[in-house]
């Protein structure tokens, strides 16, 4: 077994963990640790290139394919892992995926996170309530008020709507996590070894991003923008705490092909 298949195993095992007890705050640890793993192999990967003199690893591409529904939103999540990883990607428009660029081991450490953090995602959005109001409340008799001439089909859209405004946030505060880690990883780089490590990411980044630009050249189109409710937004940020790794009118934009 390769370094990259054994981090996968203990990746995995402390993910299982994280599911399988029932105290949120060992579940939180077990999900951190994970992430942290994955990051430190990933600079350890760069200063052993920087060492050996091998900085412009191959920038190499892989296909990512999204299922289920809340396509667009699994897609963020991906983009927001990417972007951690110092990978970048470009989305397509029938929402079938994106094509991921980075360093091979870049790009196979954030499609690894990705397909271990999107079952998470997609189960807790399936299940995902809009929040219960009090029934005295000015707030609750307001929404009684709207929702009385609602067909059934404008309330599955607006729950709709809620689960996939919830999956967003998920998916943003996710990202969010895993970039605090990193960076934290990041910083103590620079301090014991003088930032090296840190720079080769970057290049890599900037490398894959170039590469897109290349092969798609005009292709590439700003994602038309898609409205997303702040109280799925924030219920779907909360979760994305608790996967450890918004607001009003808030809409979503990602480049893709055209």
């Amino acid at each position: 077994m390769d370094d990259l298949s054994k981090l996968e195993a203990r990746v995995k095992a402390l993910m299982d963990k994280a599911d399988s007890t029932e105290f949120e705050e060992e579940a939180e640890t077990f999900r951190a640790k994970a992430i942290d793993m994955i990051s430190k192999y990933g600079i350890d990967e760069a200063r052993l290139r920087m060492a050996s003199g091998e900085n412009q690893d191959e920038i190499v591409t892989k296909m990512v394919y999204v299922e289920g529904s809340y396509k667009r939103e699994q897609q963020r999540l991906l983009g927001c892992l990417l972007e951690v990883m110092h990978c970048a990607g470009v989305d397509y428009t029938d929402g079938r995926g994106s094509l991921v660029y980075g360093t091979r081991g870049a790009v196979e450490r954030a499609t690894m996170l990705f397909y271990l953090v999107v079952p998470q995602m997609r189960k807790a959005t399936e299940a995902a309530e809009r929040p219960t109001l009090d029934p005295q409340s000015f707030e609750a008799f307001l929404g009684r008020v709207m929702d009385f001439d609602k067909t059934p089909g404008e309330k599955s859209a607006e729950t709709r709507k809620f689960r996939a405004s919830f999956a967003m946030g998920f998916a943003m505060r996710v990202g969010e996590r895993a970039l605090e880690i990193e960076n934290r990883n990041l910083d103590t780089e620079r301090e014991e070894y003088g930032g090296g490590a840190a720079l080769v990411l970057v290049t890599d980044q900037q490398r894959a991003a170039s590469k897109i630009k290349e092969d798609f050249a005009d292709k590439l189109v700003d994602r038309k923008a898609k409205e997303y409710t702040h109280e799925g937004l924030v219920a779907g940020s909360e979760a994305g705490d608790r996967a450890d790794l918004g607001h009003n009118g808030i809409t979503g934009g990602h480049k893709e092909l055209a």
